[in-house]
């Protein structure tokens, strides 16, 4: 990962609500990147924190700074879930409980 918690603590939170404070200081971590032991974390990056993110306009792209993180999935997980679209377990359920009042 490019960050360690000692020298980068991953804050994102928060600019003023008019996204215009060049002097804000993020000191809070509200933006999460969670992963389980099948993946690895190669590398991490708050993103949207720097002066030149900022619009020429002299606006914050949003009211936090991001993170970006890049994964690896362990061979052995890869495509588990493959195939299954969880939208269409949605639409299912909707539909079986629409039938089901007829």
């Amino acid at each position: 990962m490019c960050c360690s918690p000692a020298t980068d603590p991953g804050f994102t939170c928060c600019f003023d609500a008019l996204v215009t404070d060049e002097n804000a200081t993020l000191d809070s971590r509200i933006d999460l990147v969670v992963v389980d032991k099948e993946v690895d974390a190669k590398w991490t990056d708050v993103v949207g924190e720097e002066l030149s993110d900022m619009t020429a306009s002299g606006l914050w792209p949003s009211d936090h700074a991001g993170v970006v993180a890049r994964l690896k999935i362990d061979d052995d997980h890869k495509g588990r879930d493959r195939g299954h679209d969880r939208r269409h377990d949605r639409h299912d359920d909707d539909k079986d409980r629409r039938d089901d009042r007829r």
